[in-house]
């Protein structure tokens, strides 16, 4: 979709269909819905163009939001407003791509997003669009850009694209490592594949991959990374099983449950919270033991018989809300205690960003402290439901320390029959093209070098592994 002169690119849809696309996103957004699942409100034809531009408009919405406040001598109309700020997130977008010898990367040329803008504008809003307004704002930002860039180049929220708080609140949990954090949300994600080891090899996987001259990197024991991402019917061995998409991150859940625990065929594990299903397939995966897979959101719980199904494994999946046991777990296991536990709790998902960037304008600071008595709810429900020498693992995907160090910190002044094992705790968003974070952390951080699995390309969490006393 970039302006370079091949086939593929002008054949592409109309501009103004695609910007029609990114306001249905961001319109989305501002009312609380992921853009994960609004996009299944965008044609398929559409949705290549719509995601890479919305990423686009998203990794800019702080710097957008300023220019719109200095250019508006009046509050328009939340559609026309939607529209100014897609294209001035566009804007400042290559004008930042300009300043660091990047032009290449610029979607469309200035006067053809200008005019593309008013004619989606006309499509959405009929002939009674206020697209002088809009016209007018775009043309002072040309103009007046040097000065405009200035002011947005100085605003931290606009510098970082990020709320003042969530900037406030990484300050404070890591204060060696915040900028490295805001830096890495910035990055797009790679495409991360779980390589599944019972119905291929990693060798052979590898060699499939090469076969058919898809580039990729090996980031974990069993994660690889495609150099571009792929529709999943598109990658190969997907829909017959043999990879899934997890971050490699994510993929440490279950190693570290597994890796402290001793399991049989006749140990039963509760997934929690257990949507989309990914952590459960990865549990059946890698051993014996028997799954029972909690959710509470009944389409969310589809997704994860869908991933089984793929898959060609079983697990109970019971629709519930796992921390309301009296309601799932006579029927889940006659009352019987699990031998190991593994709590993804609902979290910020503040360590995502980078692979969902609307998670930073649908947050807000007082959000935190609800997930964090959910959490620490979930977490004295569950307990007891653990038999004694039982793991439990407890993950966010996280980097806010009230959801992950803090939380483990309270659990255990409150249960004394619960052991902190060694756990990788918090580990930061990472990209491979970033130098190593500082050495400087305090002593409740990650110390990773010590872990068996070094830092690669992952997303942040949170991991602690609990163990229930024996009387």
């Amino acid at each position: 979709m970039k302006t370079n002169q091949t086939n593929s690119s002008l054949q592409a849809p109309p501009l103004w269909q695609q910007l029609l696309g990114v306001h249905i996103i961001l319109s989305q957004m501002q009312n609380g819905k992921p853009m994960s699942s609004s996009m299944e409100l965008v044609s398929v034809h559409l949705r290549p163009g719509v995601q890479a531009l919305s990423y686009a408009v998203l990794r800019h919405y702080a710097s957008a939001q300023l220019a719109f406040r200095l250019l508006a001598s009046r509050n328009p109309p939340k559609e026309l407003a939607n529209f100014l700020i897609i294209s001035l997130a566009l804007l400042i977008q290559d004008s930042k791509n300009r300043l660091t010898d990047q032009a290449h990367l610029q979607f469309y040329q200035t006067h053809t997003l200008v005019d593309q803008t008013i004619e989606a504008l006309k499509r959405k809003a009929g002939p009674k669009a206020q697209t002088g307004f809009l016209n007018a704002c775009l043309r002072s930002f040309l103009r007046e850009e040097s000065a405009i860039m200035h002011q947005i180049n100085q605003d931290d929220s606009s510098i970082w694209n990020c709320p003042t708080w969530w900037i406030d609140r990484l300050q404070n949990d890591h204060p060696h490592q915040w900028q490295a954090i805001l830096e890495q949300n910035q990055i797009k994600a790679p495409l991360t594949l779980r390589v599944n080891l019972k119905k291929t090899t990693l060798a052979q996987y590898k060699a499939q991959l090469e076969q058919h001259s898809i580039a990729f990197t090996q980031i974990g024991p069993i994660a690889i990374a495609l150099a571009d991402p792929l529709p999943v019917e598109r990658i190969p061995g997907f829909m017959q099983g043999q990879v899934s998409v997890q971050d490699a991150g994510a993929q440490w859940a279950v190693d570290c449950l597994l890796d402290a625990c001793t399991l049989t065929q006749d140990s039963i594990i509760l997934d929690a919270c257990a949507a989309p299903g990914g952590k459960t397939a990865h549990l059946l995966e890698s051993s014996s033991a028997q799954v029972i897979a909690v959710e509470m959101d009944a389409q969310r719980a589809e997704r994860i018989i869908s991933t089984l199904s793929r898959l060609e494994l079983s697990a109970k999946v019971m629709i519930a809300d796992a921390s309301y046991t009296k309601s799932w777990w006579s029927q889940a296991n006659n009352e019987q205690q699990f031998d190991a536990i593994l709590l993804d709790a609902p979290c910020s998902a503040s360590g995502i960003v980078r692979r969902h960037p609307d998670i930073l304008w649908q947050r807000r600071e007082q959000d935190i402290a609800s997930l964090v008595k959910q959490q620490a709810h979930l977490l004295k429900t569950l307990w007891p439901l653990l038999k004694e020498g039982g793991k439990l693992l407890y993950c966010t995907c996280s980097v806010f320390k009230a959801e992950g160090s803090d939380q483990i910190e309270q659990f255990l002044r409150k249960y004394k029959d619960a052991i902190y094992l060694s756990s990788p705790g918090h580990v930061m968003p990472k990209s491979l093209s970033v130098p190593q974070e500082s050495k400087n952390t305090s002593e409740s951080d990650i110390k990773i070098e010590n872990l068996k699995y070094p830092p690669l390309d992952q997303d942040g969490f949170f991991y602690a592994i609990l163990e229930k006393k024996s009387s």
